[in-house]
């Protein structure tokens, strides 16, 4: 696989620049530009940085025919984060939206 390629191809799909996704990734705009200048393949550490920027999976990245297109960017990023939380903390942010939720619906 292209890994270069593929980043491009996500920044395709967003509309984003290389400017962007250093700011998202929390990368320094060098390690972006060099890796497509230079053509250089990027660290497991910066691919993973550039995933959590996409609100995809490494499995999303590595294989794209994973990536539920029936999603939005904003639903995968809270999957994505949703799976990094504690099971307290999912209780809690399930509490908050069934609230919400309710509320809502008194409205």
């Amino acid at each position: 696989m292209d890994l270069i390629a593929r980043i491009d191809e996500l920044l395709a799909q967003r509309g984003w620049s290389r400017y962007r996704l250093a700011h998202e990734a929390n990368l320094s705009e060098s390690t972006i530009f060099s890796q497509k200048k230079r053509g250089y393949n990027p660290q497991f550490s910066t691919i993973e940085s550039c995933c959590n920027a996409f609100g995809i999976t490494l499995a999303e990245f590595f294989d794209p025919d994973l990536q539920d297109r029936e999603f939005t960017l904003e639903e995968r990023r809270l999957i994505y984060d949703w799976r990094g939380l504690s099971l307290e903390m999912k209780d809690a942010v399930q509490q908050v939206i069934s609230a919400a939720a309710s509320e809502t619906k008194t409205e």
